[in-house]
């Protein structure tokens, strides 16, 4: 069978609170530590699909961001859940 959906997913983009960092920062090194996506049933790439995100945890410098992906029809076709890792940069002396 071959997979008609291809999901991109990275390390959410924000810091939870009040002082929002982008991992797009210079000063932010962040990388993934592990993630996974199940499907749950088939769906349509080349149709719409809704993709919802949260990052409901980041302590300890670890992140946890978890989606879901929805057709047009507001069925749940696909989860997905990444952990990273979010450190400042260490400044040259």
């Amino acid at each position: 069978m071959r997979a008609r959906l291809c999901v991109r997913h990275d390390v959410a983009g924000y810091r939870p609170g009040p002082a929002r960092r982008s991992v797009f920062e210079k000063s932010i090194m962040a990388a993934s530590l592990d993630h996974a996506i199940w499907f749950h049933r088939p769906c349509r790439a080349d149709e719409w699909l809704l993709y919802a995100q949260d990052s409901p945890n980041l302590s300890g410098s670890r992140g946890f961001s978890r989606g879901l992906i929805f057709a047009s029809d507001g069925t749940l076709v696909a989860s997905v859940a990444q952990e990273g890792l979010l450190r400042e940069r260490r400044t040259e002396s």
